[in-house]
């Protein structure tokens, strides 16, 4: 359709459902994240390296890789 998305990835792709909070911070998207990373692991580099970080959303595949 004429209004449809242009985003590369449809939303029916998405592995999760939930809605991503958002409260008017500051979002980042990272790519290009190894498969066998958790969120919690990427949420503590960030942590770490960057400082707080109130939320990380990890899509993943079914078979458990993230996207």
């Amino acid at each position: 359709s004429r209004f449809r998305s242009r985003s590369p990835v449809s939303r029916s792709r998405n592995v999760s459902d939930r809605p991503i909070p958002f409260t008017g911070g500051k979002r980042v998207v990272v790519l290009q994240i190894p498969y066998e990373i958790s969120w919690q692991e990427l949420k503590d580099m960030f942590r770490k390296d960057v400082g707080d970080v109130t939320y990380v959303d990890l899509l993943k595949t079914p078979d458990g890789k993230s996207l």
